[in-house]
């Protein structure tokens, strides 16, 4: 099985120390953004999404990685395509990887 990372940034699966790299190309999601209320003077805004891009077509034996946004705009029929799961953190705080992946269902 082959892993495609199309975040923007490498990706360290702990469980197994396999490290993605970024790919070069990043599946995103386009959003758009309004205002909808004020509380205060802080302003409250409501964000809608739309379809996934840039992701490519379904190849035999190969794994797409994308962003858990992006993930969330993926056909449901696309069992190739995956997220990343628990991101685990050193004892300072920083992200250091993640557990496994994940998809949807």
């Amino acid at each position: 099985m082959k892993f495609i990372n199309l975040t923007s940034h490498e990706i360290n699966e702990i469980t197994t120390g396999l490290t993605i790299p970024a790919s070069g190309r990043v599946a995103r999601v386009k959003s758009s953004t309004i205002k909808v209320a004020v509380h205060g003077k802080v302003p409250i805004y409501s964000s809608t999404f739309g379809d996934i891009e840039g992701l490519p077509e379904p190849q035999a034996n190969v794994i797409y990685i994308v962003s858990a946004l992006a993930l969330h705009a993926v056909p449901a029929d696309r069992l190739d395509v995956v997220a990343p799961g628990t991101l685990q953190r050193n004892p300072e705080g920083r992200p250091i990887g993640c557990c496994g992946f994940r998809r949807t269902v």
